[in-house]
């Protein structure tokens, strides 16, 4: 009956150094406006005459260096840190610019934490009575992997979202959702299936 005891003190430092690495990068680009936004284009199987580009907005962090990093490095820090509304703020107010300067729609991606943040959600609803005419021109992506949940609050959310001008869509249907009933319950404009 031998006995292995498995010690990952070495590992458990090794990763708190990274963490706190990256807690000194997110917070240093946050105060000196160094993130970014991709616009990756959503393209239609059928193109009509005069239609308006649209684009699905990816967060992207510049460090001090110039690098170009991208949000799978630091977007889960940021939410341990309480750091991830800051970065879902500067989406929207980029993204809306964005959208107004560039005459596009826009696709952002949007997470239960976001629904649930009162700053979050009151400065979108701000933006879209600032921008009266990107009606209809805003679509949020559920996030699937938040284990978005049929709750009180988030429908209130979609509600409120909908009745001002967004439209909805579910983001990588089909790694998660398995509910259709739920489905129709959000009554979503989109639904992006998973690969």
């Amino acid at each position: 009956n031998a006995i292995v005891i498995y010690d990952d003190n070495e590992g458990f430092k090794q990763r708190l150094q990274q963490d706190i690495k990256w807690d000194q990068t997110i917070r240093d680009a946050l105060a000196h406006n160094r993130f970014t936004l991709f616009l990756q284009e959503i393209v239609p199987l059928h193109v009509k005459k005069n239609d308006r580009k649209k684009y699905e907005l990816l967060i992207r962090l510049i460090d001090a260096k110039g690098a170009i990093i991208s949000p799978f490095h630091f977007i889960d820090l940021a939410k341990r840190l309480h750091l991830y509304a800051h970065i879902t703020q500067f989406v929207l107010q980029e993204g809306f610019r964005l959208a107004h300067e560039l005459v596009c729609d826009i696709s952002i991606n949007i997470t239960k934490e976001d629904m649930l943040c009162t700053e979050t959600s009151t400065l979108l609803f701000e933006l879209l009575t600032q921008y009266p005419e990107l009606k209809k021109r805003i679509t949020l992506e559920l996030v699937e992997s938040e284990s978005l949940e049929d709750s009180t609050d988030v429908r209130t959310f979609l509600q409120n979202a909908r009745e001002k001008g967004c439209l909805i869509a579910i983001d990588d249907f089909g790694s998660g959702y398995s509910n259709f009933e739920y489905l129709l319950r959000l009554h979503v404009d989109f639904i992006k299936i998973d690969g």
